[in-house]
This record gives C-alpha cells, sequence and structure tokens, in this order.
C-alpha cells in the first residue's frame, strides 16, 4: 500500500504511472470495502486530494475524484466525518476551475459524499449549492447534456440527504426544481445520455416533494411510463458475432443467439423502480395511473433477464394493491 501511495503523491512520478496506481486504488474500494476503507482512510484519503490539487493534469484530477467517489460510497459517516471539511473544498474547487471531465467526476464523488455522509453533510449544503446551481444553469444555458446530468443527479441526491425542511421554499431552490421538471421529457430518445439521470431525478423528487409532487406529475410519469414499456432491449441481430460486448451482451433463447442492449434494459429497469417509488409516495394521488402501471409490473414478475426488474415488479404490485 505504502508504495502504491506513493506513486499518487510523489512530485516526480509520470502522470500515467499516477493514473494507474489511482485506478488501482479504486479497484481496491470496489472489491475489498468495507474493510479497505476501515483499513486505510487516513493514508488513502490524503493522497486523494493530494491528486485532486493537480490541475497540469486534468486525466488524474478526474481519476483521483473517480477513486474518491468508489471509497466514499462504501464508508461509513463516521470515518468520514473528520475528513469532510477539506474533501468538500477540494471537490467545490475542482467544480468551480477543473475541465468538463473534472467537473463531472467531482459532481460525482460530492453526491457519493453527501449521501454517506449523511446528517453530517447537512452544515455543508449553503456551502455547495451556490456552485451546483450555477453549474446546473451554466450547463443547460450551453446545452451541455454531460454536466446537466451530472449536476442534476448531484443536486437531487444532495436534497434526498438534508431533506424539504431544509430545502426551503426560496426562489433559488424553486427556481432549481423548474428546471429539473424541465428536463424530463417523455422523449428524451433512448440513447440520450441523460435519459438514466432524468429518470432517476423523477423518483427523487418526488421522494423529497412527497405530495407536493402532485403537480410535476403529469410530466414525471409518463415519462416513467414510457421508459417502462419500451421492448426494444432484445432483439435477434443477423450477424450476433459482430456485435460489440460493450453494448450489450448475448443470450441464447430457444436455440437463438439473442442481443440484450444492456443500457435500454437498465433504463427500464430503473423506470419501473422510480414508478415503485412515486406510487410508494403519492399513494391515492397515483390512482390515474394504477391500471396502467399494474398491466406494465405484473408480466415482469415472471421477466427472465433480470433479477431487480422482478423485485421491483412484486414490491411495486404490492403497494398498488395497499391504496387500489
Amino acid at each position: 500500500m505504502a508504495r502504491l501511495l506513493r506513486g499518487v503523491v510523489k512530485k516526480d512520478i509520470h502522470p500515467r504511472v499516477c493514473w494507474a496506481a489511482l485506478n488501482t486504488i479504486k479497484e481496491y474500494c470496489k472489491h475489498l470495502s468495507p474493510r479497505f476503507q476501515e483499513d486505510c482512510h487516513q493514508h488513502v484519503l490524503g493522497a486523494l486530494r493530494k491528486a485532486m490539487e493537480d490541475f497540469e493534469y486534468p486525466s488524474v484530477q478526474a481519476q483521483a475524484s473517480s477513486a474518491m467517489f468508489y471509497f466514499v460510497k462504501n464508508c461509513d459517516a463516521y470515518i468520514l466525518k473528520p475528513y469532510l471539511k477539506k474533501l468538500v473544498g477540494k471537490l467545490i474547487d475542482q467544480i468551480e476551475r477543473g475541465k468538463c471531465m473534472v467537473k463531472v467526476e467531482a459532481l460525482r464523488a460530492l453526491s457519493s459524499i453527501a449521501n454517506s455522509s449523511k446528517d453530517q453533510f447537512e452544515e455543508f449544503y449553503s456551502t455547495v449549492m451556490p456552485y451546483l446551481k450555477a453549474m446546473m444553469m451554466t450547463a443547460k444555458a450551453d446545452s451541455d447534456s454531460i454536466l446537466l446530468a451530472a449536476s442534476m443527479e448531484c443536486i437531487t441526491i444532495i436534497w434526498m440527504v438534508v431533506g424539504k425542511e431544509r430545502i426551503g421554499t426560496n426562489d433559488a431552490e424553486r427556481k432549481v426544481g423548474e428546471v429539473l421538471i424541465s428536463l424530463i421529457r417523455p422523449e428524451l430518445e433512448e440513447n440520450n445520455r441523460m435519459r438514466i439521470q432524468v429518470l432517476q431525478a423523477c423518483g427523487r423528487l418526488c421522494k423529497i416533494l412527497g405530495q407536493d409532487f402532485r403537480p410535476y406529475n403529469m410530466v414525471a410519469i409518463p415519462c416513467l411510463l414510457k421508459a417502462a414499456k419500451n421492448e426494444s432491449y432484445v432483439f435477434v441481430p443477423e450477424n450476433p458475432d459482430n456485435m460489440e460486448e460493450s453494448d450489450g451482451r448475448t443470450l441464447i433463447v430457444e436455440g437463438q443467439k439473442t442481443w440484450i442492449k444492456t443500457e435500454v434494459l437498465e433504463q427500464k429497469v430503473i423506470a419501473c423502480s422510480e414508478l415503485y417509488r412515486c406510487a410508494a409516495e403519492l399513494k391515492e394521488d397515483f390512482y390515474l395511473w394504477i391500471e396502467e402501471v399494474a398491466g406494465i409490473l405484473v408480466p415482469l414478475l415472471n421477466f427472465e433477464y433480470n433479477e431487480e426488474i422482478r423485485r421491483v415488479a412484486a414490491l411495486g404490485i404490492f403497494v398498488l394493491m395497499s391504496f387500489a
């Protein structure tokens, strides 16, 4: 571990070596958690903060923030508490001054910190939100879908952490909420990189606002329904051997090679999950869509391509039956 961390913090290390060392730390965070976080937090978080200062090499900065995301994702709040002020400060610096890829990874890391630190993050809310609001407004004006999706995800996760009461009803928060709602459109193409974040934002906003989400039902629910109904995740290709593995996976169905588009299937799973979340929050106010949602979820109880969607379908049907 000492040699690995030297590859991150030593000044004369080649940036590619530093990047590789950070990537190794990221893999440790994924596969050795939570023991890795418990045993190595003091040394690893210090090294990651150091790498995040390297504005000369944005790829190293972005990789450091990405490693931070995975480290914090599986980290307990009590471990993070002594480091929160410095970590949040570093990430705000990246959001304000970094290149696009650095900003995106910094936003992901910040949302992970908020999610893992829970109530302890509330004291930083008033510090980070002005930067996030400015980021989202600028990204919307510039039609920068990557930054817009990242900032939307970060804001809604932080709102879920701090709660509706902390967000309040001032004009700035209301304007941000209106921008978020304006992005929720059923006509988003299935290959639009924002679509997954938009679907998840629907569910988070409903969870945050509760019954106050009702004015947005007619915008958000149709978007979720369209994605949940999507059947284009599976097809039989003419030349299955020529398909790119990064685009999906192959299954043998009735003796035939069938191609599963994993990104489209993920959107379907998320849409069903967020419909369940909205139904659970809105209860009787969800009555307009009970029959349609039930018609989607019941067949998915036997969905053969994904276990998570079967679980969500069962939960969703239970919720619908409780107030139908």
